[in-house]
């Protein structure tokens, strides 16, 4: 959790210094004609598709930390359950084996968790590009695709 935290503030920090930078170095080029602004590549991007299609994103993605979550909390309470039961037990030899597959099972509903949900991150990832390409013009077809992204 920490991690994700500590990933999440470098992230936010990068965010908001990147357009300071950027501006900077926009600062030091030579000045460039209209002409040749106007010429550059023009991408038109739908900001209601693109808006929809992130908003979606991060719905998915929502869920998928709420299913983690859900499951961790699940599986914490049938391991206090099952402990609490092993240590009722008077046979040494049951109760520490009883202790290891509550341990075990723990673990394996954890991983089948986590699994579950790089599985559901990564798929609302993957959406939100398609989506993102059909917001900016782009489709599978090739149509309204400019002709440099054509030939690559």
């Amino acid at each position: 959790m920490k991690k994700i935290i500590i990933l999440i503030a470098i992230f936010s920090l990068m965010i908001s210094v990147l357009p300071v930078l950027a501006d900077e170095a926009d600062n030091g080029r030579a000045a460039t004609s209209t002409s040749d602004k106007i010429n550059e590549n023009k991408k038109t991007i739908n900001l209601v598709c693109m808006s929809t299609a992130v908003g979606a994103r991060e719905d998915k993605i929502i869920a998928a930390f709420d299913g983690l979550a859900l499951a961790r909390s699940g599986a914490l309470k049938i391991r206090k359950d099952s402990l609490a039961a092993t240590w009722r037990m008077a046979d040494r030899k049951q109760r520490n084996a009883a202790i290891k597959a509550a341990w075990s099972a723990y673990n394996k509903a954890i991983r089948k968790a986590v699994v579950a949900f790089e599985k559901a991150r990564k798929a609302a990832w993957n959406q939100f590009y398609k989506d993102a390409k059909i917001c900016r013009g782009y489709n599978d077809t090739g149509a309204e695709r400019p002709e440099a992204d054509k030939q690559q």
